[in-house]
């Protein structure tokens, strides 16, 4: 793997990390679950790019499923926009979906015909090369414009608001721009042009995006930030002490119950895995609380108490 792929692939478990956290404190919130699905849609963006960059055999295929994971982007962006801070909009469903309209055309070209992506192919020792179709200009249009969108609601809700909120959204809109500016430069319009030397360039800088919004958060919410980073460290260590005993658990199956069919094994293990999973979340956030200081409460608990 090249060095540009190592990077995204670390940029890639980074913005996952960032997504799954967000998604775990916020799940009961829109704007959360939309800015999750944001993030996680960079990730696919990213996983896309990877797996474009290192095919040998499959180009155009892997590189027309990198230009439809980037249609995901600016949509979910702009919804997450309409929903952030207040929760729901009062539009009307006809709306969302005319919205979401022009990405569905989009994906559709760009899977099934040649309008978008007529050809990609390697390059030995250079950057894959890629043969736009005669529609692409819709393309960029759609890109531009929906993140042109997104930057419009953000400052306007930056002039409406004050305090907490309004520095939030400052470095949030400063972050979004900075990065996607970079990213639309590189990945969409420099390739246009026939130069992709740069092309990963889009997915190693999101980060920013993610670094402005963390200090704001940081800045302005650090008794938050700091429960949810304690929290996310105690799911992957419940998450990786499952999958190791799943792991062991396959292979002592295998060696003290051979007789038993595969596929009853797998079943009964992962059954016990997701009935244990809640158990082994509980010890380590007492452990936490105990000797980490880690915030352990519940909410249920608080609101009896009150």
């Amino acid at each position: 793997m090249d060095p540009q792929n190592i990077l995204l692939g670390i940029v890639s478990f980074v913005n996952f990390f960032w997504g799954l956290i967000i998604f775990i404190q916020g799940r009961k919130k829109i704007s959360s679950i939309l800015f999750s699905i944001f993030t996680f849609s960079i990730v696919l963006w990213t996983f896309a790019m990877i797996s474009y960059r290192a095919s040998e055999t499959d180009t155009l295929n892997w590189c027309r499923f990198l230009y439809v994971a980037a249609i995901l982007i600016p949509l979910a962006f702009l919804y997450f926009n309409y929903f952030f801070p207040e929760g729901k909009k009062r539009l009307s469903g006809r709306f969302y979906f005319a919205l979401s309209l022009p990405a569905v055309v989009l994906i559709f070209l760009t899977i099934f015909s040649n309008y978008i992506i007529a050809d990609a192919f390697r390059v030995p020792g250079e950057e894959n090369r890629i043969v736009f179709g005669t529609l692409y200009f819709f393309y960029t249009l759609y890109i531009s414009g929906y993140f042109g969108w997104s930057f419009f609601l953000l400052f306007i809700s930056q002039k409406k608001y004050l305090g907490m909120i309004r520095a939030q959204l400052r470095y949030m809109l400063t972050g979004a721009l900075l990065s996607s500016l970079i990213a639309m430069l590189t990945n969409l319009i420099l390739p246009w042009f026939g130069y992709f030397n740069l092309n990963w360039v889009g997915q190693a800088i999101t980060p920013v995006w993610i670094s402005f919004t963390f200090y704001a958060i940081i800045r302005y919410r650090l008794m938050d930030i700091k429960f949810i980073l304690s929290r996310g460290v105690i799911y992957i260590l419940s998450f990786v002490l499952i999958i190791g005993f799943a792991f062991l658990a396959t292979i002592m199956t295998a060696e003290f119950l051979p007789h038993l069919p595969t596929q009853v094994s797998r079943v009964l293990i992962l059954i016990v895995s997701i009935f244990s999973f809640q158990y082994i979340f509980r010890f380590f956030e007492k452990l936490a609380s105990k000797y980490f200081y880690y915030p352990f409460y519940s909410s249920q608990r608080v609101l009896t108490d009150l």
